[in-house]
């Protein structure tokens, strides 16, 4: 994160000065750059750290409540496959569609009748 800051005030400290502008506010332009980059590169790690972190959890929770290697290493495996799924999902529209828990079913003028669909019960 310090060599992204480094890099990108240098760039834009020669860019600044390439345009014509004055050292003083080249160097504040410059150094609200580097901000920003240390900001994004800060950004990119913990995204890639934090479910490296989360995996090994997974798997050292399995076997410390009494868990085989195996069972450790595929519930890893499935928070490993369920975070790249939501990673390439991210950005795109995902149509849902709402289906109501309970269905309004008129029995007569004064009663109303409440019913779960079929896809609801569980028999």
């Amino acid at each position: 994160m310090l060599k992204a800051r480094h890099i990108a005030i240098e760039n834009a400290l020669v860019y600044a000065l390439s345009q014509g502008m004055a050292a003083k506010v080249a160097a504040i332009k410059a150094q609200k750059e580097g901000a920003k980059s240390a900001k994004l590169a800060t950004w990119k790690a913990k995204r890639i750290i934090g479910p490296i972190i989360s995996y090994g959890w997974d798997f050292f929770e399995a076997i410390f409540y009494g868990g085989t290697m195996t069972e450790g290493f595929l519930r890893a495996l499935g928070h490993h496959l369920a975070c790249m799924l939501v990673v390439s999902l991210e950005g795109k529209e995902i149509a849902l569609h709402e289906t109501p828990a309970y269905e309004k079913f008129e029995a007569s003028e004064d009663i109303a009748i409440y019913e779960a669909p079929p896809s609801v019960l569980h028999i």
